[in-house]
């Protein structure tokens, strides 16, 4: 037992390794499964959708089961090679409570950042945050917040995200990255279709995976935001006190 246990360590260690850098549309999305437990079901129950410009990229796997890395793309001729994953997508999710409440942290890795619907850096992360009262099945949904660029965005969900249909996001195309709340189906033709990503939770992710996006080096300044060391400082970024709330905050 104890050598199967010692071999089956050596491989990993020998797979991660050998694990680096490959081009962005290499990289394969971690297999997604049945959710099982609360905490799975209402990451399913409240997965987002977006819907993306067509002059923008789409959001792409980070890494691989294997721990390989995405190299991402230079900033130049706008969306070249960032317009559809061929193997699909990949969203990262994490929930954790943080003071009075809980949050689900759902992100998605873009090979290029835009900023003003111009490409300007390798790499970007983007999220949206879904606060909740308690970890129950039918939670009450209190505001939901999405990046802005390093900052975040807050809005107050209606009756119908708490009790049912998910939440819909699209990319700003002015101004700094950022994520917006549809408040009402996106038709316009200059928007096409998002590709299916599929959802990994934190936990569930290969330990490989997990050291990959954990490592400094490997998204230059885009830092993965659920990792150990970054999620509590984007949490504390993501909440609103009752008092500010109440003010209606916009933004923070």
């Amino acid at each position: 037992m104890h050598l199967w246990t010692l071999a089956g360590s050596l491989l990993a260690a020998l797979v991660a390794c050998s694990a680096g850098k490959i081009d962005h549309d290499k990289i394969k999305p971690i297999e997604e499964r049945q959710p099982v437990t609360l905490t799975e079901r209402l990451v399913f129950k409240f997965n987002p959708s977006m819907k993306i410009r067509e002059e923008l990229c789409v959001d792409y796997p980070a890494v691989d089961a294997d721990g390989n890395f995405s190299g991402g793309l230079k900033p130049t001729n706008g969306n070249s090679g960032c317009e559809r994953p061929p193997m699909d997508s990949q969203v990262y999710v994490r929930v954790r409570k943080y003071e009075e409440m809980w949050a689900i942290v759902y992100v998605w890795y873009f090979p290029k950042r835009f900023q003003s619907g111009w490409p300007s850096a390798r790499h970007d992360w983007e999220q949206a945050v879904v606060w909740f009262d308690d970890l129950k099945e039918n939670p009450y949904v209190v505001s939901v917040a999405t990046s802005r660029g390093g900052k975040y965005l807050f809005f107050n969900p209606s009756h119908e995200t708490t009790y049912g249909p998910p939440l819909h996001f699209f990319p700003n195309y002015f101004g700094a990255p950022t994520l917006i709340r549809e408040s009402y189906p996106v038709k316009w033709k200059f928007y096409k279709e998002h590709p299916r990503y599929y959802i990994v939770m934190w936990e569930q992710l290969p330990e490989p995976a997990r050291a990959a996006l954990s490592d400094d080096k490997n998204f230059g300044d885009a830092k993965c935001p659920i990792r150990d060391d970054k999620i509590d400082h984007h949490l504390e970024k993501a909440y609103l006190t009752d008092a500010e709330r109440k003010q209606g905050k916009p933004s923070k």
